[in-house]
């Protein structure tokens, strides 16, 4: 062996090693990616947060897993809320209309089966009206959102927090 190739391949070596080490922390960094997107998430947004107040509400949600054209969102509100007067829903998400039901304190949108399955991570956004706030303001009001399959079975569960403000004089 001359002097020269010895001197050479700890160096070979060296980068090799290096590469090895940007491509594994390259595959790290896209995995952590990729599930910080596959999480399930919801949005609560209401339009007129005064209490006594009648709003409109909007429900954003990325879902990790499909929706079937025939799902069911269901979204229970607290005993405070009344929601006697709800009788517009609207997407411009969900393509091929839903049946509202309200009873109680739950609100009920049922996929017709007409629109397109809505892939997983595809934000979705549903609007609702009229939704009387509670009389009392305070941020200890939750909604549950859940997302069921065809088989009435949930795909998708989470609660969010509304914050009621006080009356306006």
């Amino acid at each position: 062996m001359y002097p020269c190739e010895t001197s050479q391949k700890p160096d070979t070596y060296k980068h090799q090693n290096n590469r090895l080490k940007i491509i594994f922390s390259l595959v790290i960094i896209l995995l952590f990616q990729s599930l910080a997107f596959a999480a399930d998430s919801v949005k609560v947004i209401v339009k007129n947060q005064q209490a006594k107040a009648s709003s409109i509400y909007e429900v954003e949600f990325v879902a990790s897993k499909p929706i079937s054209p025939k799902a069911t969102i269901v979204i229970n509100f607290p005993e405070a809320f009344d929601l006697s007067n709800l009788q517009v829903a609207g997407s411009s998400t969900l393509n091929g209309g839903f049946n509202l039901k309200v009873e109680n304190k739950e609100l009920r949108l049922e996929r017709s089966g007409l629109g397109r399955e809505i892939s997983p991570n595809e934000k979705v956004s549903v609007k609702f009206a009229i939704v009387k706030n509670p009389d009392r303001a305070g941020d200890e009001y939750n909604l549950e959102i859940e997302i069921l399959n065809d088989q009435k079975q949930s795909i998708f569960s989470k609660e969010e927090k509304v914050s009621i403000l006080p009356e306006r004089d």
